[in-house]
């Protein structure tokens, strides 16, 4: 079988059938209205992934928080934005009822814009900064990733990716440079655990056949980021 035959099959993810290879992978083009929720700039974009074909769609990042966000116009996923969610994902589904669609789930952590939002961390970064927050506030942060899933699931999509990467506060929690002493800094196995009770978290609360995965970056390409050995790695 040629890649254009295997591109064009099938395959299975969980319990659900992804009708080919292609994934649109997420961009944020940052165009909701005030209140987080799509516009019908964001319709028309992704109803033309969905009339594309393409078997699975992963859904811009979309904020559990308006309180810490890195853009002002970016997605939010909370409860007053569930009728907006719904009538967006029904949209989609009028074009192509095959496409399957998972939501980004994001919190910005050290790179939420301080202009209208409130800049945290899990540690100081010289040059960045952010309200130092307390294990409290991550596991509220955790609590808001959850309910941020079971929206997503009563909206109608069909899964979450997790978003560990790309300077966002997940991969600020497992990069080396958070060698802070608590719960899930310091030692390898201490940062993934967030990853790791994330995750059971989410599954508690939606469906078996609910998609959980993630994204994570491998190198940051600064001393301390994901990819280095120690919090002030040099980068090679």
């Amino acid at each position: 079988m040629g890649y254009k035959e295997t591109l064009l099959q099938p395959i299975r993810i969980g319990s659900k059938i992804c009708q080919n290879r292609f994934f649109a992978q997420p961009m944020e083009c940052v165009d909701s209205d005030s209140e987080g929720n799509p516009t019908d700039i964001t319709l028309e974009r992704y109803s033309k992934l969905y009339d594309g074909g393409f078997g699975l769609v992963d859904l811009e990042a979309i904020t559990v928080t308006n309180e810490s966000r890195a853009r002002k116009t970016q997605l939010e996923i909370m409860p007053r934005n569930v009728e907006a969610l719904k009538r967006f994902i029904r949209s989609l589904k009028e074009v192509n009822p095959n496409t399957l669609i998972v939501f980004q789930l994001t919190h910005s952590g050290e790179i939420s814009e301080s202009d209208f939002s409130r800049k945290v961390c899990v540690k100081p970064m010289y040059g960045v900064g952010g309200d130092l927050l307390t294990e409290e506030e991550v596991d509220h942060i955790m609590d808001q990733f959850v309910l941020a899933s079971q929206i997503c699931e009563e909206v109608g999509a069909d899964g979450i990716d997790m978003k560990l990467c790309h300077g966002y506060l997940g991969s600020q929690i497992l990069r080396p440079y958070n060698d802070r002493d608590w719960k899930y800094g310091g030692p390898w196995e201490r940062r993934v655990q967030w990853a790791y009770d994330l995750m059971e978290r989410i599954q508690k609360a939606v469906s078996k056949d609910f998609l959980i995965g993630s994204k994570v970056s491998m190198f940051e390409g600064f001393p301390g980021g994901c990819g280095t050995a120690g919090p002030d790695s040099p980068l090679f």
